[in-house]
């Protein structure tokens, strides 16, 4: 099933994210992807094609000195993938380490990631989806 596969996939990048492999997964994006933002980034708002999603991606790393991003488990969210994450990083400029709980979406086809968007919420990534969270799956 393309949802159980697209789980698999994106456990890879999230091991290798782990790893410290913050560029894991780009070839997994589609040439129209479209990338949304929260607006507390720097690179609020929406992105368009790989180097779009590129250039945002770097521009919100460049605010960190040390970043490592884990993720609780990855929820097939019938046509989506619902990822809640932990984030541990310290602040380039401020020095300050901040944690924060929160989760990507992300939508593929045909093995390409068509959409990605960060929440800053679990509950309305979840929401987003049409699902609540359940920490049992």
């Amino acid at each position: 099933m393309p949802g159980e596969r697209d789980v698999e996939i994106l456990g890879e990048v999230y091991a290798r994210w782990a790893a410290g492999d913050l560029r894991a997964g780009v070839e997994l994006l589609d040439a129209d992807v479209v990338s949304i933002w929260p607006s507390e980034f720097p690179t609020s708002g929406a992105t368009l094609g790989v180097q779009g999603h590129k250039r945002a991606m770097r521009e919100w790393l460049r605010e960190w000195e040390r970043l490592e991003l884990v993720a609780e488990r990855l929820v097939d969210a019938r046509g989506s993938v619902v990822v809640p994450s932990r984030l541990t990083a310290c602040g380039r400029a401020s020095g300050v380490t901040v944690e924060r709980r929160w989760a990507h979406v992300w939508t593929m086809r045909g093995g390409k990631v068509v959409r990605f968007e960060v929440f800053l919420s679990v509950d309305a990534a979840f929401a987003a989806v049409g699902m609540e969270e359940h920490p049992s799956r």
